[in-house]
Parts: C-alpha cells; structure tokens; sequence
C-alpha cells in the first residue's frame, strides 16, 4: 500500500490535481532531471502546429496516389529510432496539402512528436532531406533552428527518461493526449552526446534489420524456385488491360475485368510447371470464418481478432480478449491456419499457423479472421501457409478479393486458392527450412532492439549517473 498512498506539499501542486501526476517516482525522476540542467521543450521550438484528417468517403476530393500526391504522415510513421518511415503511408493531393492543411506542411529537418493514442508517448522522428509533407491531429510538426537540433531533440524524447516524463503531463484517459503547454513543458537534456550515442546504436540496430530483411526476402525466391515456378512480369501498358473474354468462360461465374484479366490466367499456368496444383478445398477438412464477440472477463475462452495476426507466419498472443462461449464447431485446433477474410489487412497476406500457448483454455477467432483447417495427411499445415504468404498467395488475392470498399475473401472464395503441392516430405523440407531462415531473422530482430536498449541505458546513466 505504501506504493500507492502519498503525501505532497500544497507547494507542489502545479495546476493538476489528480494522484497520477503526482506520483514520487515520476516527481523524484523530474528533480533529477532538472538537477542535471534540463529546459523545457519550447525554448527550442520556433514554431509548432498538428494537422487534421481528411474525410476518407470523400477520397477524390482530398486524397491521390504515390505517384502525384504528397506524404501524409500517421503516427504509425513515426520511430522512437527518430527515423521516418514514411514507405507506407497515406497521400493527399496539392490542393489539400496547399489549402486545408497548410498550417501542417512538413519539411526536411523538422521535428514531429506523437501527442495522443494509446501506447508509447511524444515518439520522435525527424524529417530527411528533401521531404515534403503533412500529417494529422495526433501528431504535431516543430520548427527549430536547424535539422541537428531536431535530431538531438529527437534522440532525448525517445528516451525511456523523456517518454516516462511526457507520460505524466498526459490526460485523457482511455486515449492519452498531450496539448501543446503540456508538450512544451517536457524538460529537456539538450546534449549531444545523447545524439551521438543514440546515433551509433541506430546505425548498428539498422545493421542488423538489413540482416534480417534479407533473410525474410530470400523466403519468397527460396520457394518459388523449389516448386519450380517463375512468375510472369504484369505489363500494366493500356493494350495488355484492355482483353475480350467468351461469355462462356465467365457464364455462373464473377464478371468483374480483374478476375478475368489476362494476367491471372497467365500467372496460373506458370503454376504447374513442376507439381500438380490443388484447390485449397481439396486440402482442407473445414475452412470455415470465426464466431461473433460475447466478451466476459469471467472466462477463460480465447478469441484472437485480425490485430493478433502478424506479417511472418506470427501470431501475438500478448493482447487477447476473453469470449464467453465458443461454438464447439469453430474451437481452434493446433495446425489450424488463422488469416484475416474481412477488411484491409487481407492484403498484407497475413497466413499464420495456429498453435494454443500453455494454459487450458479453448480458443477462436473473431467472425473477420478465417480458419483453414489441413488434412495433415496430406499436406503440412506450415508449407501451405508460407504458399498463401508468397508472392503466389499475393497474387490469387488480388484475383479473389471481392467487396468494393471493404476488402473481402471468405470462406468460398478461400476454397479456390491453387496450391502446388510437391509429396509431403517435400512439403516438411522446405517448411523447415523456412522456420530456420524465419528464427535466424527473428534472433537478429532481437538483436537489433536490444542495441537500442543498452543505448537508451548508456543514456540513463550518462544523465542521472546511476
């Protein structure tokens, strides 16, 4: 109790009333740093300002592609690295980026901090040379004196010191924020050695992730060369997407030009160069979608949800809700395979190998995250999952998915995925070998942020000299 029972002075209170603030770990750690000679943010900031969301149903009004439109930044883009990952993000158009949100513009050199959402807090990443972009209202653009004053910023908010710091000045409750008096009075150490030794860690962390990645990549090519397959290149040219079709070919079935282009027909004869192909029908004892959401803390019934489904053939199992009860017809079984149906993440091909943690518990999957149930005698549950995350599932997705504005697979369309399929013990020597290459990249992911780790720690020490 002593932990969670103390006494400040009436001098102390700064505004704020609730116990959180207040807290003697995050006013003993906020001493310290004073102590050491810290100053709020907004001595550095010459200028701040956060952006806004465009309407999303009025895509054309607001919005354009990679090619013609300007970077529109998310917190997902952002790095406690201070590195801007902006390869995936959103576009907006010049009139948008001009006009509505003006105030916005991001530039080379400036500095953006997360202030609000759940999770890590005042994240921090800097501009590269050259960019040109916005962003939206949970984050916020700084101006400063130049790009290295930014990166020293940059590298003392993604401390764990300054992110516990900036976790106290936060409100909000369910969705922290940080408004802007809150942000600018985050202390801090502006020393370049922090940006130094934050710096060489990163260098080295990317080091190891380039490491990684190419072993990831190599999956795909390791794959379709031991099927035997070499997928044709998509001619995107006007004369190869205009095509006829005989009605007879399309009679019963879809009549939509992406399901019967040209393209798909070809890339499927390339498939059977080496191994008979199967529809996944023909391999699968059930492929069935997941069950409605009956929460209850009460239970120890497991529903994983297309969150838990990670790029890799990985499944979180950290933030899982409970379910009241589950249908015996759609209780997970060890070798099942779990992939998203229903929404955006279908794309991100995201076929993960099912297999309960310790614990008795029963477990499902949410009605947007189907399940592929193999006929082990047949086929390995783990080779037919890396089948459908290569470059072969990519492409029968974008053949099969279906629903407009909410992407959709489903259970029927799922049955129709071809799979070549070499003897089982084929099937077990490759999916061994992409485990191996799978585990030797995960160990250098761990090695990577354990190098950002032992640099935040240098930093700690370096500071409050502990």
């Amino acid at each position: 109790m002593s932990a969670t029972i103390f006494t400040i002075k009436r001098s102390e209170i700064e505004g704020r009333l609730d116990p959180f603030f207040y807290r003697p770990d995050f006013m003993q750690l906020e001493n310290a740093i004073k102590k050491a000679g810290a100053l709020p943010l907004r001595n550095y900031v010459r200028g701040i300002a956060s952006g806004a969301t465009p309407k999303t149903d009025e895509y054309e009004k607001y919005y354009s592609d990679k090619q013609n439109g300007i970077p529109f930044l998310r917190v997902q883009n952002l790095s406690p690295t201070g590195i801007l990952n902006y390869e995936d993000c959103k576009y907006i158009n010049k009139n948008t980026h001009e006009n509505m949100l003006c105030r916005s513009q991001v530039n080379e050199g400036d500095l953006l901090i997360k202030i609000t959402g759940v999770g890590r807090m005042a994240i921090a990443s800097v501009a590269p040379k050259g960019f040109v972009g916005n962003t939206n209202q949970h984050m916020c653009v700084i101006k400063t004196d130049n790009e290295e004053t930014s990166w020293i910023l940059a590298s003392w908010l993604n401390t764990d010191i300054a992110e516990k710091l900036a976790s106290r000045r936060a409100t909000g409750g369910t969705r922290p924020a940080l408004d802007y008096p809150a942000l600018l009075s985050i202390p801090v150490i502006f020393d370049e050695r922090i940006y130094e030794t934050m710096k060489n860690a990163v260098s080295k962390m990317k080091i190891k992730q380039q490491q990684a990645k190419q072993l990831l990549d190599s999956i795909d090519s390791y794959l379709l060369s031991e099927l035997g397959i070499t997928l044709p290149q998509k001619d995107n040219s006007l004369s190869k997407r205009i095509f006829t079709t005989k009605f007879s070919e399309v009679l019963g079935g879809r009549l939509d030009a992406v399901f019967n282009s040209e393209y798909f027909k070809e890339a499927e004869n390339f498939f059977q160069t080496k191994y008979e192909l199967y529809q996944l029908k023909l391999l699968a004892n059930v492929i069935f979608q997941g069950c409605g959401q009956d929460f209850s803390v009460e239970h120890s019934k497991k529903l994983l949800k297309v969150k838990n489904i990670q790029t890799g053939n990985i499944i979180d199992y950290d933030d899982i809700e409970n379910i009241r009860e589950i249908p015996k017809s759609k209780v997970l079984m060890n070798g099942d395979i779990i992939s998203p149906f229903i929404g955006e993440a279908i794309r991100q091909i995201k076929f993960s190998v099912f297999y309960a943690p310790i614990g008795n518990y029963e477990w499902t999957v949410d009605n947007n995250t189907g399940i592929i149930r193999i006929n082990e005698e047949i086929a390995d549950s783990y080779f037919v999952a890396e089948v459908l995350n290569s470059s072969i599932g990519e492409l029968q997705i974008e053949k099969l998915i279906s629903g407009g504005g909410v992407p959709f697979i489903g259970a029927n369309n799922a049955k129709k995925f071809l799979i070549p399929l070499p003897p089982l013990p084929k099937q077990k020597e490759i999916a061994s070998h992409i485990k191996e290459v799978r585990k030797q990249a995960k160990q250098l992911q761990v090695e990577a942020d354990r190098i950002l780790q032992d640099a935040k720690y240098q930093v700690e020490k370096m500071i409050l000299g502990e």
